[in-house]
């Protein structure tokens, strides 16, 4: 019982908090309709489960594995995310009209799909937060512990 309400708060600490991957699916959804948010949505939600399921299958050897190259992580993350936000402000720059709408075709969706995947993996909070996890350095699991 204790594995499944560590599972639960987990997994509300990384849903409910407002951060910038669900400003960016809203953003995907007013733009362009319900059906590229929610596969924007499905992305970071396919995420989340990527890194929920090394936490359940690796646990404490992901642990050691993430402490030891954490500051380098948090480096090519930030960096990534640096290289995302440069190539928005150039491709906004260089149109001299409002963005490309996609056209909803299956490839549009799936590329957004992979977009919100990517981006949630390399965002440094999640990284943070299931590290957090894994390690019981969450303050809600050092609760019940």
């Amino acid at each position: 019982m204790d594995a499944f309400l560590t599972g639960v708060l987990a997994g509300y600490g990384i849903a409910i908090p407002v951060g910038a991957i669900a400003i960016l699916i809203v953003e995907v959804g007013i733009r362009r309709g319900f059906w590229p948010a929610f596969l924007a949505g499905a992305g970071a939600a396919s995420a989340d489960f990527l890194y929920s399921g090394l936490a359940v299958i690796g646990g404490a050897a992901l642990a050691t594995a993430i402490g030891t190259v954490s500051a380098q992580l948090r480096v090519i993350s930030g960096l990534t995310l640096i290289v995302i936000a440069l190539i928005g402000l150039w491709r906004v720059r260089r149109l001299a009209t409002p963005a490309r709408v996609d056209d909803g075709s299956r490839t549009d969706l799936l590329r957004t799909y992979a977009r919100f995947l990517g981006l949630t993996i390399i965002n440094p909070a999640t990284i943070v937060y299931f590290a957090a996890v894994i390690t019981d350095k969450h303050p809600f699991i050092a609760f019940l512990h």
